[in-house]
């Protein structure tokens, strides 16, 4: 990448920044490591829910609220 004139920014927590070696990254952290735990459900979640709401209306670009509300719902459930 670097090479062809693009500059990859990564971010991350310390044991994955490991692995890389880059001055372009920054180590993520924060005081309450509980938040991590939602940041990766929330993730999940939405994942779910897009997949959802794609199976149900393939090729639509965006949906309405409603149909938002019950991918996410039906995503929760999920988990």
């Amino acid at each position: 990448m670097r090479r062809d004139g693009l500059t990859c920014l990564v971010e991350g927590r310390a044991p994955t920044l490991a692995y890389i070696r880059t001055p372009l990254r920054f180590e993520l952290k924060i005081d309450d490591p509980t938040l991590l735990g939602a940041r990766r459900v929330a993730q999940r979640v939405a994942g779910l829910a897009l997949d959802h709401l794609a199976k149900r209306n393939p090729g639509a670009a965006d949906d309405d609220s409603v149909a938002v509300d019950d991918a996410l719902r039906d995503a929760v459930r999920a988990l």
